[in-house]
């Protein structure tokens, strides 16, 4: 189940930093990486900053910076390794 969730983000933070405007400019690799580096260091308001205003009207654990949190907390990933 966790490695579905975690599916789940990182193709949906794929999907929306080719969309959001506030990471047009930056690399999908690049955003991937940092999600999950804040997620490694438990820095959930900069996960929250990479997600976009689209993702969070329709996604109900995104649907504010605290509900977020809580999701994310609530999951028991102690540590977030991305390997090249």
């Amino acid at each position: 189940m966790k490695r579905t969730i975690v599916s789940f983000f990182i193709l949906g933070i794929l999907f929306l930093s080719s969309c959001s405007s506030s990471q047009s400019d930056e690399d999908p690799v690049h955003v991937v990486e940092a999600y999950f580096q804040a997620w490694d260091e438990g820095d959930y308001a900069k996960m929250y900053s990479f997600l976009s205003d689209g993702f969070k009207k329709i996604e109900s654990t995104a649907s504010s910076e605290e509900e977020f949190t809580d999701y994310a907390s609530s999951q028991g990933i102690e540590s977030v390794n991305i390997n090249k």
